[in-house]
């Protein structure tokens, strides 16, 4: 499972190349209660993890930083964290549909990696 990957990933100094091939991009709609999501952009991007660091080859050269584990399950694996600019965020990563998610929420968008 995805979670297994991840633990390994964030707590071991191994290095872990993921080629994304869609990215997804929501914003929090306060009167629905729920995420208002833009059409999936097909994208081939390199994400790179190494210990508790995510770097994303996109234009911004995102970097994410994992710095407490707040839920672990089979199915999916969370963290807080911050980005480069030191703006806090969650992190996760689950498989849903036989799709692999790299997930960043802020407090009102969202970004999802598929891979």
């Amino acid at each position: 499972m995805i979670a297994a990957f991840v633990l390994v990933g964030f707590t071991t100094k191994a290095q872990e190349l993921i080629k994304t091939y869609a990215l997804e991009f929501g914003r929090w709609n306060v009167k629905t209660k729920d995420w208002d999501w833009e059409p999936r952009n097909f994208v081939k991007l390199d994400m790179l993890m190494y210990n508790d660091v995510i770097i994303i080859d996109d234009e911004a050269r995102s970097v994410y930083i994992a710095k407490k584990l707040i839920h672990n399950t089979e199915e999916e694996t969370r963290w807080s964290g911050f980005d480069n600019d030191k703006v806090d965020c969650y992190i996760s990563m689950f498989t849903y549909d036989n799709e692999n998610y790299l997930v960043i929420v802020y407090r009102n968008i969202c970004y999802r990696y598929i891979y």
